[in-house]
């Protein structure tokens, strides 16, 4: 049984177990509980067209009298509309129904879940079927016990229906369904249809509709622990107080989504409550507890319907309801059962959980890493992450500015040479569930939610450009006066380092001036020179007069060349005569 639902029935056995409620007729509560755990599917036996496992517990009180017609729940046509069984909220079997895919409430439909509840008076005072509370999942991943896993094209809405002894007397829809489970509470304390001075029987039906539109082959929808409560709707007292009666009620309490469970970070949570209690009377207050229901503070909820819980730390804390006349205020340390020990007070039937999460995106090691851009694939390696901590994890690649490039499984999978030249940076992200903003073309400053980046590690990806040289080419004589080349220009080129250099036309390492126009090209004798821009990163090697090209060894480019042709002819000799 999950903690939640396992409070919200301590609070039924503190009801049941406090005399005073049991002296007084009118306040003993009839429950019936479909918890669901005896869900059998197979295709090859019909069991999933059959409803009948899915009985009630019954538990009434001398004053009203609950029973299931039929004794199960169903479904309409089930030979149509089957059903399948799926992990519930405590571990125990949950059902699995199919759902409308219209976006519009059909009320009535066949492929709701139903259940008829006949609710007879016994004291001789009229009866009220006051609530109905149950756990819902809309998964985005379906998970059928003993049978198929996978994703789920959820529905993204529900709704409820209520006849009368045939007569619609309850119906709301466009409630919105929720990815993990949570408890739907409603109160019909107030709602005098739901209060009766003879036998009826109340129909319930259960509807999810609009799919979330994902390409699916399953659309499911899972259901867990339906509750309905009862009880005698006495028009006595059991509080007196200054001469005032009231019947106390602690009712249930949301967040004002509807929703009772709330995740956010540690140090900046602000939770907005809203509680249904039948009560007219007394004071009601939100009581706020560790995991272990003692109580750390409250709050007046007539003046306070945003609590901060800022200065708690990490951790999970639940936020009741407490109905009371008279009382002093609670006592921190106390648990919450000490607000349901009296006559003048009721806590509420159920509670909010609110998980102050600490999210730590960690400690990189490793690197920083520079890599040359040449067609070759770069990978990092080495890379360790320590400290961090969080529901959820990725890794993320952004560069230099923060923009989200990548959010591979790993960083050793990435290929930085296929990103060009720049610089990325490597992070660790923490996070919690609820994160918004998480997406390449994004930048990291778009993040919301509680979430923490771990330090980065820097990748440089260098890809030096040699350049377009211009100019030339050139032609000379070798004939001892000094040819100097001039009006070479260089365009285009990158790089953390440069260099001129002067080869022979084999690629031959002659010079490296530092400019082309202060070598004499006359001493070099006859032959062809070429000129060239190299550009480099750091820890180039083999860059030296009388090496060949081929023979550099790092991250380098080389722009075109220009030829010097330096040409020097020669008269020959003769031989022969003189002659006369």
């Amino acid at each position: 049984m999950s903690k939640s639902y396992f409070c919200f029935l301590l609070g039924l056995s503190f009801l049941f177990a406090n005399s005073a409620y049991a002296e007084n007729e009118g306040n003993n509560p009839s429950t019936i509980l479909f918890s669901l755990n005896d869900c059998t599917s197979f295709f090859g036996d019909g069991s999933n067209m059959d409803y009948s496992e899915f009985t009630g517990v019954v538990s009434n009180s001398p004053e009203v009298t609950l029973g299931v017609v039929g004794n199960n729940l169903y479904r309409s046509n089930p030979a149509d509309n089957k059903h399948s069984c799926t992990p519930g909220v405590s571990g125990t079997e949950g059902m699995c129904v199919s759902y409308d895919d219209s976006c519009q409430y059909n009320p009535g439909s066949d492929l709701s879940v139903k259940f008829d509840i006949e609710l007879t008076p016994e004291a001789g005072l009229p009866a009220t079927l006051e609530s109905l509370d149950f756990f819902e999942k809309s998964p985005e991943m379906f998970d059928w016990i003993s049978g198929a896993s996978g994703i789920n094209n959820y529905p993204t809405r529900y709704g409820i229906r209520v006849l009368k002894d045939g007569v619609v007397i309850y119906e709301e829809s466009a409630f919105v369904t929720t990815r993990e489970w949570t408890l739907q509470s409603f109160n019909f304390s107030q709602n005098p249809d739901f209060t009766v001075s003879q036998s009826a029987v109340f129909s319930f039906e259960l509807l999810a509709y609009c799919p979330a539109d994902i390409f699916a082959m399953q659309a499911v929808w899972d259901v867990d622990e339906i509750l309905i409560s009862a009880s005698c709707a006495s028009s006595g007292s059991i509080c007196e107080v200054n001469g005032t009666s009231f019947l106390p009620d602690g009712g249930t309490v949301s967040l004002a989504n509807g929703q009772t469970t709330f995740n956010g970070c540690a140090g900046n949570i602000l939770v907005d409550v809203t509680n249904n209690t039948s009560s007219t009377n007394g004071a009601y207050y939100y009581i706020i507890t560790d995991q272990n229901d003692n109580i750390l503070a409250f709050a007046d909820a007539s003046s306070n319907s945003t609590l901060d819980l800022s200065g708690a730390p990490a951790g999970e804390c639940h936020i009741w309801g407490w109905n009371q006349a008279g009382m002093q205020d609670p006592i921190p340390g106390q648990n919450i059962s000490t607000l349901d020990d009296d006559i003048c007070e009721s806590i509420s039937r159920n509670f909010i959980t609110v998980n102050r999460e600490n999210a730590q995106g960690g400690t990189l090691t490793g690197g920083p890493f520079t890599f040359c851009v040449d067609g070759e694939a770069d990978n990092v390696s080495g890379i360790e992450l320590t400290g961090n901590s969080g529901a959820n994890s990725a890794w993320v690649i952004t560069d230099d500015q923060g923009n989200i490039l990548g959010l591979p499984p790993m960083p050793g999978v990435v290929n930085f040479d296929e990103a060009g030249a720049g610089v990325c940076l490597i992070w660790n992200l923490s996070y919690s569930d609820g994160l918004t903003g998480l997406a390449a073309g994004n930048n990291v400053s778009q993040l919301d939610g509680c979430f923490n980046l771990s330090n980065s590690i820097t990748v440089t990806r260098e890809e030096p450009q040699g350049g377009t040289l211009t100019g030339g080419p050139f032609t000379f004589c070798v004939d001892g006066e000094a040819d100097n080349v001039s009006g070479i220009e260089l365009t285009g080129n990158s790089g953390a380092n440069s260099a001129w250099v002067i080869t022979d036309d084999q690629g031959n390492i002659l010079g490296l001036p530092p400019m082309p126009g202060v070598v004499n090209f006359d001493e070099a004798g006859a032959g062809v020179c070429l000129i060239w821009n190299l550009s480099y990163s750091d820890g180039l090697t083999g860059l030296a007069a009388g090496n060949n090209v081929s023979q550099l060894d790092g991250c380098f480019n080389l722009s075109n060349s220009i030829a010097v042709t330096r040409e020097e002819p020669q008269g020959g000799t003769l031989t022969g005569g003189p002659f006369t």
